[in-house]
């Protein structure tokens, strides 16, 4: 560690800029920061070393490449590191390090979770921030909207938010002989001025990929050729792109003399303009310290409050819109001729907004992040009344049974209010799991986790024994930064990684159980137990564990039984899973018509064919079961049973929903059976319960289970339920009628006839007293708070 050495990073290494420029030029006017070593992150190789020759004379102060070989040196080694927008996913935050993060604007576009896609978008971001040891915030707006709502950080981001206004607009803050020297320096540059005020246009970046910018440098073209024909004599126009576009920008010869560079701070430009065109940028929260005129050039303006969405509402904004290029030559005119009808909107605005950007900020900050004197500074803590908080993995968000009870858990711990709820889960491009992600509810703070572990391969091969546990550590800090959980959940139970990831967390520690595992660990398929070393894995882990927790009281039983030797008999417990018996029947009312045409879309021929069957054939009587076609779950005992049933009833179906490495064969044992055409295999479903609530009986034909969902949707459905006979089969369905047969050929085939006599009642379920319950013995069960009276 160099303790006193400062690392600076802006916009990914653009240049010198932003706050974080702001902060490293009052630095080096202090003389009590002398000893101070000053880094720059620089990505452009070219910037970079004409850089290096102005401040080569300057021992303090170097500069590093971006990503390269010396830049993970500085960020591992730096004593101070300061960042407008996020450190990369490889970026852990050592212990004695002190981050601040000043970000780069107060946000008027939707920021962090209520972006659409909030969380793949904010992972990054809100990995950083709960790194941070300081936040900083333009205005008391900026803390409660960005930090505190946006970003999720309220009750859980356990640093310090500086609330003094913004470093950068320090700048701003000029006399005549320094706007001068603002001009000149921009004259070097390659910016065409003639003496005439200067009108800066500076709109946001409005794409979605980074790898399409060029598309909006045409428009940008015309639209400062219309500006500039329009203002005549009266202003020069110059363009400012945001940090991703310039690169493409500056390639154009068009925008030659009138393209503002990358690396001249942008608030030194704003000091010396004297009217700003923007849009939806945080720029103009910066110049509202100017006082002058601003002009909103929004010609996509429903169409971006539609999508990206806006916190302030046009019509509150202190300038003109401009919906057109004609309304924005009117509206730069007007002000342009000293007709200026919003001064005092922005008057009120600079109050809000600028209140702190007075010329002093960044002493003010340096006085709080760099001497420790938070006395009489504007700083704030987001922990909200300290409700006890929760960090659940809930398995890999792939479609079955542990992803849909841990989302529903989740959703209602968080709906419950007396917990602060966090998920975490691997980062995916699968549709489908994006799918489930996206069923949390929005009081669900999400981490993805984004990039890897920070280890070499013989550490990967040693982690877990010794002193790699400090690699789990810092794992641990790279994923959730400083953050703390009181409670600290593997609900998926299946992972070595996850279970090994999750105890470097300090809290308590619990793991579920989601079935007979010491029967899953020695389920062989196709001769080889999947499995076996993965659970082994886990299972080693136990006495690390505090709660052992299986779905239902015999589960544990079972559970604690087959399991001794890895832990405690006391450790071991249970908690029901939950049910959203809305979200069941909703997806149940959906038209097979729609589970077609989707199914068609996402290319799931099977599916379609069999919801189309589902539809076609109301005179048949349709028996349905939905899981894994894995040996487990016995399908082939099914098979053999609705055959033996079929041959005198030509009338019955069977629907088999699911996916799995059997299928082959349980195809063609139906085949071999004389039923190839009553039994019809779907697929995996993203809709099962549409398929569900259409057929008459659900049969579950399973070795052994935990507690299946399944089995809980078909109840609240109301369905007749026939299942074979497994050790948890007597709390499976707290308080509805099963019918349970044997685990034999014949029992089943002789469950299937009784619902063909009208001998099988259909179920009756409250899932509402069910889920009270459950929720209580949640809380208690975790000691994270009384049960209810």
């Amino acid at each position: 560690m160099r303790p006193r050495t400062v690392l600076y990073e802006a916009f990914a290494g653009s240049g010198m800029l932003d706050n974080p420029e702001a902060i490293f030029r009052q630095l080096r006017r202090d003389s009590e920061f002398s000893d101070l070593v000053h880094c720059w992150v620089i990505a452009d190789p070219a910037l970079r070393r004409r850089l290096e020759a102005e401040w080569r004379s300057e021992a303090s102060v170097c500069f590093v490449g971006y990503r390269d070989w010396s830049y993970w040196r500085a960020l591992a080694t730096s004593g101070y590191l300061v960042n407008n927008a996020t450190f990369p996913s490889e970026f852990s935050k050592r212990v004695g390090q002190i981050y601040l993060n000043t970000w780069h604007g107060t946000p008027l576009k939707t920021m962090g979770y209520d972006m659409p896609d909030g969380p793949r978008e904010s992972a990054n971001t809100l990995r950083n921030f709960l790194a941070a040891d300081w936040l900083l915030s333009q205005n008391a707006d900026m803390t409660e909207v960005m930090y505190r709502k946006a970003y999720r950080l309220d009750g859980l981001f356990d640093g310090g938010v500086i609330e003094e206004g913004y470093p950068r607009t320090d700048a701003q803050q000029l006399d005549a002989s320094e706007s001068a020297a603002v001009r000149e320096l921009l004259t070097e540059r390659g910016v065409a001025l003639d003496g005439r005020p200067i009108l800066l246009y500076a709109p946001t970046w409005k794409g979605t990929r980074f790898s399409e910018v060029a598309d909006d440098v045409a428009e940008l073209v015309a639209t400062v050729a219309q500006l500039q024909a329009r203002v005549g004599e009266s202003y020069t126009v110059l363009l400012k792109t945001h940090q991703s576009v310039f690169r493409f920008a500056r390639r154009d010869p068009l925008l030659r003399g009138m393209l503002v560079p990358n690396d001249i701070p942008t608030n030194t430009v704003l000091a010396v303009t004297e009217l700003l065109v923007t849009d939806y940028s945080s720029i103009q929260f910066d110049y509202l310290a100017t006082g002058r005129p601003m002009v909103y050039y929004v010609p996509d303006m429903d169409a971006y409050r539609g999508g990206r969405g806006l916190y302030l509402h046009p019509s509150t904004w202190p300038g003109p819109l401009a919906r057109n290029a004609d309304e924005l030559g009117d509206a730069v005119a007007e002000i342009a001729h000293g007709r200026d009808a919003w001064q005092s909107a922005r008057r009120e605005w600079s109050a809000r907004f600028a209140p702190y950007d007075d010329g002093a900020a960044s002493k003010r900050v340096i006085d709080v992040v760099f001497r420790g004197q938070g006395a009489g500074r504007r700083v704030r803590a987001l922990e909200d009344t300290r409700r006890p908080r929760v960090l659940m993995y809930i398995g890999g968000m792939r479609s079955n049974g542990i992803t849909t009870s841990g989302v529903t858990l989740a959703n209602a711990l968080a709906r419950d209010g007396r917990l602060d709820v966090s998920v975490v889960y691997g980062r995916s491009e699968s549709a489908s799991r994006i799918q489930n992600a996206q069923r949390l509810d929005a009081e669900v703070r999400q981490f993805l986790r984004v990039g890897a572990m920070n280890a070499g391969r013989l550490d990967h091969r040693r982690r877990g024994q010794g002193p790699s546990v400090e690699l789990w550590k810092d794992e641990w800090r790279r994923c959730f930064g400083d953050a703390r959980f009181d409670h600290i959940i593997d609900f998926s139970g299946y992972s070595t990684f996850w279970a090994q990831l999750l105890l470097a967390g300090e809290g308590k520690h619990t793991i579920w159980l989601h079935n007979d595992l010491g029967r899953d660990a020695n389920r062989t398929v196709n001769g080889r137990a999947h499995l076996r070393d993965e659970l082994h894995g886990v299972f080693e882990l136990y006495p690390r564990f505090e709660t052992l927790v299986s779905v239902s009281r015999e589960l544990s039983r079972i559970n604690s039984a087959a399991l001794t030797a890895h832990a405690a008999r006391e450790k071991f417990t249970w908690v029901p899973n939950l049910i959203d018996a809305d979200a069941v029947r909703a997806s149940a009312a959906t038209p097979l018509r729609s589970v077609v045409e989707r199914a068609i879309a996402d290319g799931s021929a099977d599916l379609a064919a069999a919801a189309t069957r589902l539809a076609a054939e109301p005179d048949a009587i349709w028996f349905v079961s939905i899981g894994r076609l894995s040996p487990e779950k016995n399908q082939r005992r099914l098979i053999h049973a609705f055959a033996e049933v079929a041959a005198s009833h030509p009338e019955l179906r069977l629907l088999i929903v699911g996916d799995g490495p059997l299928r082959a064969a349980l195809e063609h044992e139906a085949a071999g059976r004389g039923v190839g055409g009553q039994v019809v295999f779907s697929g995996n479903s993203p809709q099962p319960e549409a398929l569900l609530g259409a057929a008459d009986c659900f049969v579950l034909s399973s070795d052994y289970e935990g507690m299946p969902m399944v089995l809980l949707e078909a109840a609240v459905l109301g369905l007749a339920i026939i299942t074979t006979r497994f050790g948890s089969v007597n709390d499976a369905v707290p308080g509805a009628k099963l019918t349970v047969v044997e685990q034999s050929e014949a029992a089943l085939a002789e469950g299937m006839r009784a619902f063909l006599k009208g001998e099988v009642a259909r179920a009756r379920f409250d899932s509402d007293a069910h889920n009270r319950a459950a929720l209580d013995r949640f809380v208690q069960v975790l000691g994270a708070l009384p049960a209810r009276d």
